[in-house]
């Protein structure tokens, strides 16, 4: 790819094709990983908005302080501003 090395220039094309389908690999892997954990977080923010948890009166004082958690920084935020 961008950094070619005296050792790059040893390779054959098909050896060249594999390392870079490795390094395309090993990229791809990463990105979906990093996106797979953004979106975990995401879901355990706002899993208090599921159907189930919300039809279940215990689960009212959880609601409210994830709530509270999510609208919070927001605020301060807002008023630092």
């Amino acid at each position: 790819m961008d950094s070619e090395t005296a050792a790059d220039t040893e390779l054959s094309f098909q050896d060249e094709i594999k390392r870079d389908m490795f390094e395309i690999i090993d990229r791809l892997a990463s990105e979906i990983e990093s996106r797979f954990q953004h979106l975990k977080s995401v879901n355990d923010m706002f899993a208090f908005l599921q159907l189930s948890n919300l039809l279940e009166p215990a689960n009212d004082e959880l609601m409210e302080t994830q709530i509270n958690n999510l609208t919070v920084p927001l605020v301060c935020k807002k008023l630092a501003q």
